[in-house]
């Protein structure tokens, strides 16, 4: 071909491409290319035409050729890029793009570095992703989702300071994106800031869940009425509300809506509703204990005027060699806590009405630290363990710490492990609850889940884990409750709930205290 019959061919091949008549206007490209290779305008056309028919891999071999021949082409360069990131391959397309002059800073580049965060991001690959994300946050800084996202990441490198820093940013930004604080909150927790990490939580739980009578400060809660109730939650309020009106703890306003609670709960037991079942309250059912029920009322705040909060008498070397001893890795500790700590944490879970998790089935009720199960004790009490046993539970940070309060009779908690390192588990109720010394505790089993399995593999029951169980499970060890009694185990031991036979009486219902340290 000549150079007039090259000039007229790509003439045609675009006339061919614009009219969509793409077979014909390829076979024309290429038969220029065949009779020169390195015309530039052939190469660049073929590419953009193989782009556009969904060929992006095909593409790269012109548009790099072409590329190679105009090495200072931003056109040429940017159809280069599309056809990296059309395969996924962010993080090549992004170096180019640095290389193509003033497109560089434009919403390509923030685009591709997303993608690129985002894919390194999912392949674990968390030093490349940190990387995308921090030059997007430079070319974004008012993007709260940016800033989540790369503090997201840096937490789970374990970069706690380049986390907090960038999370706070995010947090800043976005004040009503609880993730953001639940991730902030896990920075500080992995360097000890529990008192900062209270503050945090109840910015949002504190509106969510405040009464007309707490907080004293005014705070009236902007939260949505608790719709979801069960008989469980209905019983044990009503039996709480009515030991703090015994106290003088309650007030006037609110007791006098507790008439309404019991009139509430007396007609759902009547329409055939089961203790464990959980359902929604009507809007007619709601009205007239919404502003009482499922907030709080009453946060009890014992203090401890100096005293220790562990007891000083425990040999915690026997207790770690007897963790380590142990098969699965545990060991129990009689009169963990002083007895004024004892005393001020039993107060705290027996008055305080911060009860909100009620989505058991198995007739239990849960307080969170994300939502007010944070007194000064538990930190106390936390650090205190991490500073009695440096290698076993030193190492780890507190992620969690709640407390479940049971039905007098309920079937237990299934077999489980735990997403942590280690477990405490400390009851606090009176000793003569419980009829029977040896029961109503836990059940430590001789095994330990695989350390390659998910947390729904071990945390739920599904056939994998109970045929686990049956195959490797053996016989449990019986750990019977006791008042202030704690149990320290590994959390990938396989452990359970023994069935709870507790006798009447508010003051009578099982409180179990968990805390986990660290990750698996």
């Amino acid at each position: 071909m000549t150079p007039e019959t090259i000039a007229q061919a790509l003439s045609i091949a675009v006339d061919l491409f614009e009219a969509g008549i793409h077979d014909r206007a390829e076979a024309l490209l290429r038969r220029v290319l065949a009779a020169d290779a390195s015309n530039t305008l052939a190469l660049y056309a073929l590419g953009r035409l193989l782009r556009d028919l969904g060929r992006a891999e095909e593409a790269l071999e012109p548009l790099n050729l072409c590329r190679a021949l105009l090495p200072g082409s931003v056109p040429v360069a940017l159809a280069c890029v599309g056809a990296l990131a059309e395969l996924g391959r962010f993080a090549e397309a992004v170096g180019l793009l640095d290389t193509s002059g003033p497109a560089s800073t434009g919403e390509a580049l923030m685009s591709l570095l997303a993608q690129a965060g985002d894919q390194a991001n999912q392949a674990g690959r968390d030093r490349d992703a940190i990387g995308f994300y921090r030059r997007l946050a430079g070319l974004s800084p008012d993007s709260a989702a940016v800033w989540g996202t790369l503090g997201a990441v840096l937490l789970r490198a374990g970069d706690w300071l380049e986390a907090e820093a960038a999370l706070r940013r995010a947090a800043d930004l976005d004040p009503s994106d609880e993730g953001h604080t639940r991730r902030l909150a896990d920075a500080l927790k992995f360097q000890g800031r529990l008192e900062e990490v209270r503050e945090l939580y109840r910015r949002h739980w504190v509106p969510r869940r405040a009464s007309a009578w707490w907080p004293a400060d005014g705070v009236t809660g902007d939260g949505p009425p608790a719709a979801r109730a069960s008989i469980t939650k209905l019983v044990h309020d009503i039996e709480q509300l009515t030991y703090l009106d015994s106290l003088g703890y309650l007030p006037a306003g609110a007791a006098a809506i507790l008439p309404a609670l019991r009139d509430l709960a007396a007609e759902l037991i009547r329409s055939g509703r089961r203790p464990g079942e959980v359902f929604t309250l009507t809007p007619e059912q709601l009205a007239p204990v919404q502003s009482l029920y499922n907030r709080m009322v009453h946060l009890a705040d014992p203090v401890l005027d100096g005293s220790p909060v562990l007891n000083p008498d425990l040999d915690w070397s026997r207790i770690g060699q007897d963790f380590r001893d142990s098969g699965p890795g545990y060991a129990v500790i009689d009169g963990l806590l002083s007895p004024q700590a004892l005393d001020g944490l039993t107060r705290y879970c027996q008055e305080s009405t911060f009860l909100f998790d009620l989505e058991h089935p198995g007739g239990y009720l849960g307080a969170y630290l994300q939502e007010g199960f944070d007194h000064d004790i538990l930190f106390a009490m936390a650090r205190g363990i991490q500073a009695a046993l440096p290698d076993i539970v030193g190492p780890h940070a507190l992620r969690q710490v709640w407390a479940f309060k049971y039905d007098q009779r309920l079937s237990g908690i299934p077999p489980h492990a735990d997403d942590a390192a280690v477990n405490v588990n400390l009851w606090i109720a009176p000793d003569d609850a419980c009829p029977d010394p040896d029961a109503g505790g836990l059940l430590v089993y001789p095994a330990k889940v695989p350390g390659d399995w998910g947390f729904d593999d071990y945390n739920s029951i599904n056939p994998r884990f109970d045929a686990f169980i049956r195959d490797h499970g053996g016989t449990p060890h019986r750990i019977g409750h006791r008042r202030n009694r704690a149990l320290l185990f590994s959390s990938d031991a396989v452990h359970a709930t023994e069935s709870v036979d507790f006798r009447p009486g508010y003051l009578n219902r099982r409180i179990n205290i968990t805390m986990l340290f660290g990750y698996r």
